[in-house]
């Protein structure tokens, strides 16, 4: 079985961590844009208590890709202005 991307695991449990609360606050005949607020803030909290190890791995990973991308040589015009300062 292959393995999903960190990032699209972390984006799509905090994306069902808005829309499930949202459904049932909808279903419950809340007004939509409360339903919306209440949602972003119950999706906000439980990302937060509940997704902090997935979140400290994927900003690892993260870190890890950027620094292991190589420095590219300077080109012609960064050495230009260089010399220019």
């Amino acid at each position: 079985m292959k393995k999903f991307p960190l990032w699209l695991v972390y984006t799509l449990l905090r994306l069902a961590f808005f829309v499930v609360p949202f459904v049932v606050l909808i279903l419950f005949n809340v007004t939509w844009w409360i339903a919306a607020l209440l949602a972003a803030i119950i999706g906000l909290s439980s990302s937060y208590i509940f997704l902090a190890r997935l979140r400290n791995r994927m900003s690892t990973a993260l870190y890890e890709a950027r620094t292991r991308q190589k420095a590219a040589p300077p080109g012609a015009d960064e050495l230009h202005e260089d010399a220019a300062s």
